[in-house]
């Protein structure tokens, strides 16, 4: 709420007549660190977008993120290329959009000032808002591209790249999670503090940790390790195979699945009700796409 305040993310006035406003809820987070431990508490609120109608409180609401390919070919060139690889942290990212529509959202929960007719008129994107993410690409685009001279790719228009002399940089954005790879460290420091003067923003310094994936450089050897032993840990806690035996192959060899394996009496679907096997191929090919191609294909066949 400190954060709201002093972003300015809305005004409360009074509900216009015939107004229909929006609802919003919190929605409580915990960050961990790579190894497991917690990292932080987060609160993020969230406006109830899905009321939302085209036309009148959204418009566009097209916004590019950086392809998980993206930051691959950065984190590869990094070690080709013996770059500083950084990262940063940009905090309450969709605050820092402008909206283009008059949207009144009821006051937070717990937070409720002159009661149920005051309500809240958006200034600033916000989390759930439909047009919360593209505002804050506008706005990235107008301090990098603008302001620094940055470039964007033509097949990926969250990857920002620089090149003056000798100064090269590759920032890929993925949403809030930006990661630099520099000919220099003190490019990327003066970067950063320049970043710094439009957001707030936390300085996590050399990459060691990128969504969910541990990021090992070796500039002696020219290379990049990438691990995700913490991520696989938890997914198999989450679904119950904690004690089970590894195996050679990621399948059973010519295992064939049809919709005759399907539940096909009453008992058989409601013990499938129970089981989070769309949940668990999610997470499996998350896996798949980003450490452990070698599963690739049981992913696909389940």
């Amino acid at each position: 709420m400190a954060a709201h305040e002093l972003n300015g993310t809305w005004e409360l006035v009074e509900c216009p007549p015939g107004v229909k406003t929006i609802g919003s809820c919190w929605v409580l987070k915990i960050k961990h660190y790579a190894d497991g431990s917690v990292e932080r508490y987060k609160a993020r609120l969230l406006a109830k977008g899905f009321s939302h109608r085209s036309g009148v409180d959204y418009f566009d609401t097209f916004a590019p993120t950086a392809k998980r390919a993206s930051i691959r070919v950065v984190l590869a060139l990094t070690a080709a290329l013996n770059l500083h690889l950084h990262s940063i942290d940009i905090s309450n990212v969709f605050l820092n959009g402008g909206i283009n529509a008059d949207i009144y959202m009821q006051q937070p929960a717990g937070f409720v000032i002159g009661g149920c007719h005051i309500v809240c008129k958006l200034r600033k994107g916000l989390y759930g808002t439909r047009q919360g993410a593209r505002a804050w690409q506008i706005k990235l685009q107008q301090i990098l591209v603008e302001e620094l001279q940055f470039r964007t790719i033509y097949s990926d228009r969250s990857f920002f790249v620089y090149r003056n002399a000798d100064d090269f940089v590759m920032l890929p954005f993925h949403v809030d999670d930006g990661t630099f790879g520099t000919s220099s460290n003190e490019l990327a420091t003066d970067l950063i503090g320049h970043l710094a003067q439009h957001f707030k923003l936390r300085n996590l310094g050399p990459t060691t940790f990128l969504l969910e994936i541990v990021v090992l450089q070796d500039r002696v050897a020219g290379r990049i390790e990438l691990s995700q032993h913490q991520y696989v840990l938890d997914v198999l806690e989450r679904f119950g195979f904690s004690a089970c035996s590894p195996v050679v192959t990621p399948m059973i060899p010519g295992l064939h699945l049809s919709k005759a394996d399907a539940p096909s009496t009453d008992a058989e679907r409601a013990e499938m009700a129970n089981l989070p096997y769309t949940n668990a191929v999610g997470a499996l090919l998350y896996l798949a796409m980003a450490t452990w191609p070698d599963i690739a294909y049981a992913v696909s066949v389940l």
